[in-house]
């Protein structure tokens, strides 16, 4: 699975940035019950880990994307006090389906930053 983030389609990437990798690593690992249980745990770790040792974090304040009837996609602004709670419920969305591959894919491109 790791090296499926690396993977091209007609010679271009299929996951160009590393918010998509990032993305596609929790996505997979969520959606394809890779594991018995632990599956939302080691999905959004694998993430972070992947963001890490690429020069990337999570952002402090989060910001919380809502999908209205799979057609429009809301980012709202988070609440600092409340991020944890946002990735909480943003790993609970994914594992349950209501957050497909690319609101994945757009929630970490909205939530990353470079580390400092």
């Amino acid at each position: 699975m790791v090296e499926a983030v690396g993977a091209e389609m007609f010679g271009e990437p299929l996951y160009p940035t590393i918010a998509d990798k990032a993305a596609f690593l929790m996505f997979s690992v969520i959606s394809n019950h890779v594991f018995q249980d632990g599956n939302k745990r080691t999905g959004l770790e694998a993430a972070l880990l992947f963001l890490k040792l690429n020069g990337y974090k999570l952002k402090t304040d989060l910001k919380n994307i809502s999908i209205s009837d799979w057609e429009g996609i809301l980012i709202e602004k988070g609440d600092s006090s409340n991020s944890n709670e946002l990735l909480i419920n943003f790993t609970l969305e994914v594992a349950s389906g209501q957050i497909r591959l690319d609101g994945c894919k757009l929630w970490f491109a909205e939530n990353i930053e470079m580390l400092k």
